[in-house]
Order: C-alpha cells, then structure tokens, then sequence
C-alpha cells in the first residue's frame, strides 16, 4: 500500500520546476536519448548553458535529440556535443573521458544519468552481470575519469558538481546474502551469479547497484575532499527521482508475457513524468552555487 502511495502522491505532488542560470557553465550528461536525461537537457537549454555534451551509445539517435531540443529553442546560443559513450565497454568509457579532457575547457556539472534493468541475468564482456556492469561498475569508472577535470574547474566561488543517480528504493532490500561480509569472498563475486540474479529478482537486483552505488558515492566524497579544509573540492551527490516514467523497462517489456507487459505499462501511467522526474536532477545541480 505505501508503494502504490509512493508512487501516486509523486504524481500528484511533483517536485517543483526550478529556474536556475546556468550562463557559461558547461555540463556533461549521460543517457539523453530519452527519458529523464532527455528531458534535462531540455531544461539546461533555456537556463543559458554554455555547452552541454550529452553521451550516448547511438550518436545517430543523440544527433536527432539534439535537434528535436534545439527545435524548441531556436534563440538558444548553446553548443550541443554529442560524444559516442557505451557503458558496456571499458574502452569506450576511456575514450570519452580522455576526449572530454582534450576538447573541454572547463567542466562544471556532469550527470551520469544512463542505467539500465535488465530483465534477464546477462553478462557483458568482462563477465559481470550486465546491470552490475553499467549501474555500478562503469559508472565508477566514467565518475573516476571524469574528476580530474571537475577538480580544475573548481573556483574560489564555485564548486563543480557530480551526480550520481540512485534510488531511494535502495533502503528496501530485505537482507543482503550470507556470503556478503565473508572475508574470503570478494563481494562482487557473490553477487555476480544468475543464482544472485534469481534470489533477488529484477526489481531488488536494480535496488542492489543503487545500494552499491552509495558505497561509490561514500568513496568518492573522500576523494574529492580537501585534506587541509576538511571542505569538498566538488560535490558528489546521488539523486533520487522516485517513481518516473522512464525507459528503464525497456529490456523488460520486450522479453516478459503479454500479462506482465500490460502490468509493468499499466504502472507507467502512475509515477511522474520524464520531464516533472527531471526537476529533481536540476535542483540538486544547484548545490554548487
């Protein structure tokens, strides 16, 4: 009941929509094809960005985003870059990281905002479960490369910022697996088996990397922490969009039953927009100023 209460009063409560300025700031985002991440650019457009990259696995369809974006603010003086990012591929992540620190000048707030829930437990390349692979592991990487370049940026009157993108849902994982504190067991080898997979189901295995996900973001606060203030050097946050009408089904809906897919889109209709969801990410940007 307190699930189905979530997920109606974000509807009907949304967050508010913010106006901030962003002139001359530079942002970075990942996962701007659709959904939130799409709708964030549409709303960093008008707020007077400088530039915004947006990285995507298909550039054809970040190149048909951009347009459809800049369609709807033709007096917009923004650059929009779209840089190629596969977050299946450690190479692919260093190639956009190394390319954002050759072609950027300055970087002021960066989003790393693509995910995915897979339905079916698959493993990529490196033999890790693919939603381990991109939520987790990849985005630690992507955050990892791209702090240098946020740490130059920082100025005596404004710190960077990095968002990280969670879940509150992470809390309601009922327990964790007996093997998780096993000192002979690396933890991301427990959690990596199809039996993992299968105890937790694909809804608590998406909670599980946004659990892991706050160990990351704890890490990263220490790194960016300056020894001598005891002040962050940039702001590493996780946001919570709650319940948001996203493409995060896809994979889902395109290999479950007819009932089940009627289900999952029946629950669509229920949380908030791409673009009220998208609120959330601007809002919490602001901390740097």
């Amino acid at each position: 009941m307190a699930f189905l209460y979530q997920r109606l009063g974000s509807k009907v409560w949304p967050p508010r929509d913010t106006q901030p300025d962003l002139t001359g700031r530079t942002l970075l985002i990942t996962g701007t094809n659709s959904g939130i991440g799409y709708e964030s650019v549409i709303k960093f457009v008008p707020a007077s960005a400088k530039r915004i990259i947006i990285g995507v696995r298909s550039v054809e369809k970040g190149e048909e985003a951009k347009r459809a974006i800049l369609a709807q603010a033709p007096q917009s003086n923004v650059t929009i870059d779209v840089y190629h990012l596969n977050m299946l591929g450690y190479n692919a992540i260093e190639a956009f990281a190394s390319r954002v620190n050759q072609e950027v000048e300055r970087l002021d707030y960066v989003v790393l905002d693509a995910g995915i829930n897979p339905h079916a437990c698959k493993k990529s390349t490196y033999g890790f479960e693919s939603g381990i692979q991109v939520n987790l592991l990849s985005t630690m990487l992507l955050a990892l490369l791209l702090l240098p370049k946020l740490l130059a940026s920082k100025t005596d009157i404004f710190n960077p910022v990095l968002e990280l993108v969670g879940s509150g849902t992470h809390q309601r994982i009922p327990q964790l697996l007996p093997d998780t504190d096993h000192p002979d067991r690396d933890i991301l080898e427990v959690y990596n088996s199809e039996a993992s997979f299968k105890t937790f189901g694909w809804i608590q295995r998406y909670l599980l990397t946004k659990l892991f996900l706050m160990y990351v973001q704890w890490h990263l606060v220490k790194v960016v922490d300056d020894k001598v203030s005891g002040s962050p050097r940039v702001y590493v946050i996780v946001v919570g969009p709650g319940p948001t009408q996203s493409g995060l089904r896809r994979d889902f809906q395109q290999q479950s039953s007819l009932g089940v897919r009627v289900a999952v889109s029946t629950m669509n209709f229920m949380p908030k927009t791409a673009e009220q969801g998208a609120r959330t990410y601007i809002s919490d940007l602001m901390l740097g100023e």
